[in-house]
């Protein structure tokens, strides 16, 4: 199965086609796979795209408020993980747990790469939050600072 199937099996089901929220909902959740691609398109890396792009969609799957709500990268990591095994998608599920577990903590211990971009990518959407803008320091990659433009002006089309 290849990453675009991947991504029309997860946005045509639950638990991606239940987000509902404007700020935590799927058009934040599209916006971070667009700056998390983006970012790995930066990276001279061997990434794991498959892990990256589900992550990045089911990261916030979880929530259950839009304000704190610190246990949700738990929450949707879980829900992943039964989602990708009653699917019978293929992928790294370990590291798609970590990646979205780690998404929402203030962990900058060494991680692989692929927790950084969709970490970063989360962070980069931040402009759709007007009273919570994107704080530079916090972003892991150094590539992610080529992206805040990009992610400023993405906001403003909104």
């Amino acid at each position: 199965m290849n990453i675009d199937e991947i991504i029309q099996i997860i946005k045509q089901k639950p638990p991606y086609s239940n987000l509902s929220s404007y700020i935590h909902g799927k058009s934040h959740a599209e916006r971070v796979l667009l700056f998390a691609t983006k970012l790995a398109e930066k990276l001279n890396e061997k990434i794991d795209m498959k892990a990256v792009t589900i992550a990045a969609l089911l990261h916030d799957v979880g929530r259950v408020d839009d304000g704190l709500d610190p246990n949700h990268g738990n929450r949707s990591a879980i829900l992943a993980e039964d989602f990708l095994k009653k699917n019978n998608i293929e992928c790294n599920i370990e590291l798609i747990k970590r990646i979205i577990r780690r998404h929402c903590e203030d962990d900058f211990s060494e991680a692989p790469v692929e927790c950084l971009i969709v970490g970063d990518a989360d962070k980069l959407d931040r402009f759709r939050l007007r009273g919570d803008p994107l704080r530079e320091e916090y972003l892991e990659l150094a590539e992610s600072l080529e992206l805040v433009d990009f992610a400023r002006k993405m906001d403003n089309n909104l």
